[in-house]
């Protein structure tokens, strides 16, 4: 089943909760919009800012995946 930029960032995001603040930097996102975004109350986020952060979470999905020896899964849109 392919995800959507959306599902991707929420479900990576989720697996990564307590490093939301580097997350936000390393970003360039708003740590508050990134708390919004994961529990729901961010009813419209804006695809631009939702592209920014798959982005990065894949940009660090891959450097982990090339260290372990495995193939990243690429977000549906990306």
């Amino acid at each position: 089943m392919n995800e959507s930029l959306l599902e991707y960032a929420v479900k990576r995001l989720k697996a990564t909760k307590g490093n939301w603040p580097r997350v936000a930097r390393a970003a360039d996102i708003e740590y508050f919009w990134l708390v919004k975004l994961v529990n729901g109350s961010l009813k419209n986020p804006s695809y631009h800012t939702v592209e920014k952060l798959a982005k990065y979470l894949k940009s660090v999905e891959v450097k982990k995946a090339k260290a372990n020896g495995t193939k990243a899964v690429r977000p549906e849109g990306s």
